[in-house]
């Protein structure tokens, strides 16, 4: 959901790795928090483990701090240490961690990074810690897309389905209609663009979200387009005709000075959600947790649409980016408590409130169909788009971080007028080839 840093280099992490390891007494790393625990979770002893997680928001912390104190009053034996870092450096922190032989019992990550730890050997199968009715209280779908050779990595933390927000009172002022597909985004942008006060379109060039950005596009070009980024022979599909045509619109976009200006300082989410709060953005595609902060703000008219597709022959599908819950211990004498933490953690009236207070879709059925979350503002629209909605992290594999950024790295290209659409698809195919080895 948030920035995800890549590893500058394995010599960075590998130093890093060996100073956390120097450290391990000082409390600065999992190991060392849970080095006086006996490691038994019977009822005579107690257990202590290690649960990492990011820091999404303001309230994060003081929610995770919660959560644990509710927990440990029902469960006297266990003792849960919370470990929160910045995405800046979670990553790097998560990676130098497990090199080190420090991992933590249990991790939040990013559902791009899962293919990377399981290459790690890092992630323990979640079918031993859970049972089968605690994995039917989710929506099956995203649960699958978490799954290797018929193991679970990790549970879905939230669904985020991304959608176009617009400024409703410009729409209805010049009686355009909601956007449904890129020839009514084209012409409202033209309609609407009048710098320096409103731009047409968001798009955000600077890492991360720039393939995301893009995705929303490709995923919605024709009715033939996969939901996965792989073909059979492990080539990207992005390079194809479907994928330019998606391109060419962004390109066209931005060339036509129909979006904010220099697309490469921005970043898709954390640049172009401020630019539309302030009233100088007429629409641009972001995920659930931006309309609690419209609304709060109450500085904007708007409403929302499925992402718009190619022509009105296809149907539209969110693009959603979901964090995951994996298990990284290394301690089976842990595994009774480990899973009590799991089970407590996702206990419906648990992940409402987590839902309610950050904003995204609940991956819990009970949960989204409960009426505290379905009769709030929104979440009947957001709850709608989850049957066709796309996973995109569920084929990305090991390298999928080093993807992500080679993709980026063309696409930005592109923004700075130094390769063409077809140029840039195609050189990104060649590098992402490179690294699976196709």
């Amino acid at each position: 959901m948030k920035m995800l840093p890549l590893v500058k280099s394995a010599f960075a992490v590998l130093l890093v790795a060996v100073m956390i390891t120097a450290c391990s007494n000082s409390g600065a790393s999992p190991s060392s928090a849970s080095s006086s625990s006996s490691g038994s979770s019977d009822s005579s002893s107690a257990v202590e483990i290690t649960f990492s997680v990011a820091e999404y928001d303001s309230k994060m912390k003081a929610d995770m701090d919660d959560l644990i104190k509710r927990f440990e009053s029902e469960n006297k034996n266990i003792h849960v240490k919370l470990l929160m870092s910045n995405w800046n450096n979670y990553h790097d922190r998560l990676v130098a961690w497990v090199a080190g032989g420090q991992a933590p019992d249990i991790a939040n990550l990013s559902g791009l990074w899962l293919g990377e730890f399981d290459d790690m050997q890092a992630l323990k199968p979640l079918d031993g810690y859970v049972d089968a009715g605690f994995l039917g209280s989710f929506y099956q779908g995203p649960l699958e897309s978490f799954k290797k050779d018929g193991k679970l990595l990790g549970l879905p933390y939230f669904l985020d389905p991304r959608v176009l927000y617009y400024r409703k009172d410009l729409f209805d002022q010049h009686q355009l209609p909601p956007p449904k597909t890129w020839d009514d985004i084209y012409h409202a942008a033209k309609v609407l663009s009048s710098p320096p006060n409103v731009y047409g379109f968001g798009v955000g060039g600077k890492y991360p979200n720039v393939m995301t950005g893009f995705e929303y596009f490709f995923f919605n070009s024709g009715k033939d387009v996969a939901p996965v980024h792989f073909g059979q022979n492990h080539e990207l599909l992005f390079n194809s005709p479907q994928g330019v045509k998606a391109l060419s619109f962004l390109d066209k976009l931005v060339k036509e000075k129909l979006t904010n200006p220099n697309p490469t300082d921005v970043e898709w989410e954390n640049g172009v959600q401020p630019i539309f709060q302030s009233g100088k953005l007429a629409m641009m595609i972001t995920g659930p947790w931006f309309a609690g902060m419209l609304d709060q703000d109450k500085k904007v008219q708007y409403d929302m649409v499925p992402v718009p597709t190619v022509d009105a022959s296809v149907q539209s599908r969110a693009v959603m980016q979901p964090d995951v819950i994996s298990v990284l211990s290394t301690d089976d004498a842990k595994k009774d408590a480990i899973g009590k933490f799991i089970a407590f953690m996702y206990k419906p009236d648990n992940r409402l409130t987590f839902a309610q207070n950050h904003g995204n879709i609940p991956e819990i059925q009970a949960v989204g169909k409960d009426p505290k979350w379905l009769n709030q503002p929104h979440n009947q629209f957001f709850a709608s788009l989850l049957p066709t909605a796309i996973n995109k992290y569920s084929d990305t594999g090991k390298f999928g971080d080093q993807m992500d950024h080679a993709v980026t790295e063309e696409i930005q290209k592109m923004y700075l007028n130094r390769s063409t659409p077809e140029e840039v698809l195609k050189a990104a195919a060649e590098k992402v080839k490179a690294l699976y080895g196709g």
